[in-house]
């Protein structure tokens, strides 16, 4: 059922941004990371301190960094307290302390999609993302949970978000270019 341009809210249209989807081939990734342990709901309020904490480490060790910031999912859970990947992109693979780590991200074909806006609507971007990837007749390299469809547990080979530039803040929260990158099985 078409709509007519009327019938649309501009507060909807302002909170979900224009996204573009791709099928493509991606480089390996190497970064330097801190484990988060996070809830979905604890992600924004937890990653930012991380992030602070990373930079501080790299500046001290003087490890610099080559591109954007990344956040990696492992093993999902979307009811449930999970660990994730917060990143710096760095050249070679630096001597690293723990907690931290030096990691790399798999090359490989990758459904990504992008928008620029809030991250508050990122959720949104990831399942549009995989749907639209799912329309696409893709694979995704993941074990999925015991329950038989996607949900908790889900163990993702390389499923990250790309953070091109560093946000800016606004009324909505920190707002910025990124995207969702999900490897597809070979």
């Amino acid at each position: 059922m078409r709509h007519s341009p009327r019938a649309v809210d501009p507060a909807w249209v302002r909170m979900r941004p224009m996204a573009e989807f791709s099928i493509e081939h991606r480089a390996a990734l190497t970064y330097v990371g801190l484990a988060v342990d996070v809830t979905m709901d604890t992600i924004p309020e937890r990653v930012a301190p991380a992030f602070d904490d990373l930079a501080r480490y790299l500046d001290e060790r003087g490890i610099a960094t080559t591109g954007p910031s990344v956040m990696r999912y492992g093993r999902i859970m979307m009811t449930a307290p999970f660990t994730m990947q917060i990143g710096f992109a760095v050249e070679g693979q630096p001597w690293i302390d723990h907690p931290y780590s030096a990691d790399r991200v798999p090359a490989g074909t990758y459904v990504v999609g992008r928008q620029d806006g809030p991250y508050a609507n990122l959720g949104q971007l990831t399942e549009r993302t995989m749907a639209w990837g799912d329309e696409q007749g893709v694979a995704y390299a993941l074990e999925v949970g015991t329950d038989g469809a996607r949900g908790d547990g889900d163990t993702w080979e390389a499923w990250y978000e790309w953070y091109p530039v560093a946000p800016t803040y606004g009324e909505d929260g920190p707002h910025g270019p990124v995207e969702v990158c999900l490897l597809v099985r070979d």
